[in-house]
């Protein structure tokens, strides 16, 4: 009790936020790989680091499996190469076959939201220079302790609201690079794996799992009316 405990964040300058804005994928790279879909059916899991994609450096980074629990890694090594799991491979290779394609209503919705500064309408994040700062007042001193305190968590819940903004923002810009790239080839596909539970996730962040203004950007490329 009374105990004051001190923390510490490091974030980047405005003018390192930028940079980072401006490197777009460049930046991404160092952090993490960052696996996009892919313009061809996924490959079939032959192996722990042998299927989704089709290009050795990037397949190798990806396993069949995404768990930190060896003996749970092994149980399913074994499986695999037994052949033991093919009703699974069965369906991630289904799943990685479904060709998928952008709406363009929903894609250019989002492209004008963007280029007409309306993020922060709806679901999408809104410009943090646009929440203001928390003030106090100017007899703060004279205040009692617990409505200083009032005070003081206020302008914490505001700074970390345009924390997450930022983060927003970053994911907002990426997510509609990665549309503008894949536009041009009209198809498009997911490679899937596993996670620790057995649950079946797409690889690319870039996915129909994401937010709604993510995934209203996907359609069936060979769609039928229901």
């Amino acid at each position: 009790p009374g105990a004051v405990r001190l923390l510490v964040f490091v974030q980047l300058s405005e003018d390192g936020l930028a940079l980072f804005q401006d490197a777009g994928e460049a930046a991404v790279d160092f952090a993490r790989p960052a696996y996009l879909p892919m313009v061809v059916p996924s490959k079939r899991w032959v192996g722990w680091r042998d299927g989704s994609y089709l290009t050795a450096p990037v397949a190798e980074r990806v396993t069949f499996l995404i768990s930190y629990d060896k003996g749970r890694n092994k149980l399913v090594r074994e499986a695999l190469k037994a052949g033991q799991l093919s009703t699974i491979v069965d369906g991630l290779e289904h799943l990685g076959a479904t060709a998928f394609s952008l709406s363009v209503t929903a894609t250019e919705a989002l492209r004008f939201a963007v280029g007409t500064d309306m993020a922060g309408c709806g679901k999408l994040p809104a410009d943090p220079a646009t929440v203001a700062d928390a003030t106090f007042p100017a007899d703060y001193d004279q205040l009692s302790k617990e409505e200083q305190k009032g005070y003081r968590l206020k302008a914490s819940q505001v700074r970390k609201l345009k924390r997450s903004l930022t983060t927003d923002r970053i994911v907002l810009g990426r997510t509609l690079d990665v549309a503008n790239m894949i536009e041009p080839y009209g198809a498009f596909y997911l490679p899937h794996n596993l996670d620790w539970r057995g649950r079946v996730y797409p690889v690319p962040s870039f996915s129909h799992h994401r937010a709604d203004y993510v995934r209203g950007l996907f359609q069936f490329a060979e769609g039928f009316p229901l």
